[in-house]
């Protein structure tokens, strides 16, 4: 189906475990390519309760609950965020966000800074994405399927899991940190009618997408003055540190926090690390 307004958005609302909640503009959670809302993992009830605040973490379109379409792009995803935000009665919002996701803070910063409180991009740039990278991920998401195909429907979901995520990695032997995790968080999987396996995210409309990044993204431009932080990992091909230029650009203000042991994903590989950088931007 081709939708050229915003998505409605899945999301679940977390507060603070004491059921104090102040009138804090919200927080909200954006997830990264092929994720959905439960890659976050405990990271948000934490927050909410450091921050007294409520705490939104979303599906984006073509991903986990929220609707799927045929048309994606990280322009789009910026729409779908103000809708979600017009929907909860939130005129504005902190935002986190890993990659994808980032990205759509990113977008949406520059392009409505009135609707921003704080930002928070985890292991993404302002630049646009080069082609090489976006090609690399048609090449993981073709993988991504073809393994997920391979696996029979008496195998548990955990093993399927794990499986999948070995089997990836099979074709990128560089990948050493990426091989020795648990991939139970890398994954939402769902069953078909016959008992097979698929992904809760719509591989077709994504792979076309990121196969022309001229189209997938516009530029990022314009200037978001509010607090920013960019935490980023030392270890991931990213290299967001050495964007800094086009970042202090478009967000004079941002601070550049590396963890350095950290691959993509910070907050899954280290959240610990991630959680305390986090809450000791918002809680300046």
């Amino acid at each position: 189906m081709i939708r050229s307004t915003p998505v409605p958005l899945s999301f679940i609302c977390v507060q603070p475990d004491d059921g104090k909640c102040s009138d804090s503009p919200p927080i909200v959670f954006l997830h990264g390519l092929c994720r959905f809302k439960a890659n976050w993992g405990s990271i948000p009830q934490e927050v909410a309760n450091a921050t007294q605040r409520k705490v939104y973490v979303i599906d984006a379109r073509n991903h986990g609950d929220s609707e799927w379409c045929d048309e994606f792009t990280f322009d789009k995803n910026s729409e779908d965020l103000l809708h979600f935000m017009d929907y909860i009665g939130a005129p504005k919002a902190t935002l986190v966000g890993h990659s994808m996701g980032g990205l759509t803070s990113i977008k949406t910063a520059l392009r409505a800074p009135e609707r921003v409180e704080n930002l928070v991009i985890e292991d993404m740039y302002v630049k646009r994405i080069p082609q090489t990278v976006t090609d690399d991920i048609v090449k993981y998401l073709n993988l991504m399927g073809k393994a997920t195909d391979e696996i029979q429907p008496e195998v548990d979901e955990s093993t399927a899991k794990n499986m999948i995520g070995k089997n990836i990695m099979n074709q990128y032997p560089d990948a050493e940190n990426y091989e020795k995790r648990d991939h139970q968080g890398d994954f939402d999987l769902k069953r078909k009618s016959d008992g097979r396996y698929y992904h809760s995210c719509n591989v077709d409309a994504i792979v076309k997408a990121m196969s022309d990044n001229e189209t997938l993204m516009t530029e990022n431009t314009g200037e978001f003055c509010g607090p920013t932080a960019f935490i980023y990992g030392g270890k991931s091909p990213f290299k967001v540190g050495e964007d800094e230029e086009n970042i202090k650009g478009c967000f004079p203000n941002a601070e550049i926090i590396k963890i350095d042991e950290a691959d993509h994903e910070v907050h899954y590989e280290f959240p610990a690390q991630f959680t305390e950088a986090l809450l000791g931007f918002l809680n300046k």
